[in-house]
């Protein structure tokens, strides 16, 4: 464990905690083959940001079909936009 904060444009590796599951904003995602994740995750709907493709370095994975639709419900819901 470190004592040193975040600063911005840092990326940090956390631990995917329960109490998320309750919330509409976090999407877990478990490692498969395809997204090359080591441990149970979760995409933060709440934490999304513009990244510039010339600051991509490495591909890690891709999430499925069936994670981006849950992704884009999760977004969706917190921009108000209205379900079919």
């Amino acid at each position: 464990m470190t004592s040193r904060s975040p600063k911005r444009g840092e990326i940090w590796r956390v631990d995917f905690k329960e109490a998320f599951e309750n919330n509409l904003w976090h999407i877990k995602l478990l490692p498969n083959p395809v997204n090359g994740l080591q441990k149970p995750s979760a995409v933060d709907a709440l934490q999304v940001r513009s990244v510039s493709i010339d600051r991509f370095l490495d591909l890690l994975g891709r999430v499925t079909a069936s994670d981006l639709d849950e992704i884009t419900e999760a977004l969706g819901l917190l921009i108000e936009i209205p379900q079919n």
